[in-house]
């Protein structure tokens, strides 16, 4: 919680490569915001090889909150981890979101809900939201189970899915983002070091944004079974190098659950849902978080 009587400032942070097609809904999104403290919208834009550049300009002339928006093109390709850790470097706030160039956000008081949260819950370190899912033309609405909110650990974050990144918002600790380099993905490593030393998450209950399943999004173009094998080697991987013994037992439970639900799937004739590989990497990460020391 900020102690000084200055406004509250938050960064969000958003990556584009290849955006034309939605970077403005993205941008607006974020411009629309109703706020009581201040806000700059860091877009980095990794050698886009369309229109992005000139869409992003043009909101930065034409529209009224374009002063918001703190624009970087980068003149070579730096890849999508390192353009994330660089961006994330530019933040300036107290708090820090993130919505990348494809996704956007609906809840026009998605910042304020979050951050009149945080203030008021400081062991918070990170706070979220349920988002909808847009695959091609067709919305998937997210049904809130209920109107609970949900408080989630480091735990957590091994076992489950917690928090959509495009409704992240978390303080801003000054960290040394390059750790993020070591993983295929950003989010779930960012996740992971916010919450290792005990602070918590929580999921508050409304939908803030929509998430695009495509072709070229970071997460959208592989397999899906090749993305939940790269999130389990993440969750090893993470847990070995920072030399949390502790979450060996998270690890356990988690690949165990993978295998039995595998086996679930298999008896019970779901063979499009069953997939070999998930369980032979399971056994693999079991032996191995066993010998970790």
């Amino acid at each position: 919680m900020k102690v000084s009587n200055s406004p509250i400032l938050v960064s969000v942070v958003m990556i584009t490569y290849a955006h034309e097609a939605y970077i403005k809904q993205a941008i607006e999104g974020v411009l629309n915001q109703v706020i009581d403290c201040e806000l700059e919208l860091i877009i980095a834009n990794d050698n886009s090889p369309d229109n992005t550049d000139a869409i992003v300009n043009g909101l930065i002339a034409n529209h009224p909150k374009g002063s918001w928006i703190k624009y970087f093109q980068h003149y070579e390709n730096k890849g999508m981890q390192k353009n994330f850790v660089w961006a994330l470097n530019q933040a300036k706030g107290d708090f820090i979101a993130i919505c990348d160039g494809d996704d956007y956000w609906i809840d026009n008081f998605k910042i304020k809900k979050q951050i009149d949260f945080m203030i008021n819950n400081i062991d918070v370190i990170i706070c979220g939201t349920y988002c909808d899912k847009l695959t091609n033309d067709s919305l998937e609405r997210c049904l809130l189970p209920n109107e609970l909110t949900y408080f989630f650990s480091f735990k957590d974050v091994i076992t489950s899915n917690t928090i959509p990144t495009l409704t992240y918002v978390f303080r801003n600790n000054k960290l040394n983002y390059n750790f993020i380099l070591d993983y295929p993905f950003g989010d779930l490593p960012l996740l992971m070091e916010l919450t290792k030393n005990g602070n918590q998450i929580v999921k508050l209950p409304f939908v803030s944004g929509v998430y695009r399943y495509h072709g070229k999004g970071a997460n959208s173009g592989s397999s899906e079974y090749k993305n939940y094998i790269s999130f389990m080697r993440i969750k090893y991987d993470f847990c070995k190098l920072n030399k949390l013994y502790f979450a060996k037992r998270f690890l356990y439970k988690y690949y165990l659950n993978i295998i039995l639900q595998q086996i679930k799937h298999f008896f019970k004739g779901r063979f499009v849902r069953f997939n070999s590989n998930l369980i032979i990497e399971s056994i693999s990460l079991i032996i191995k978080t066993f010998v970790f020391k």
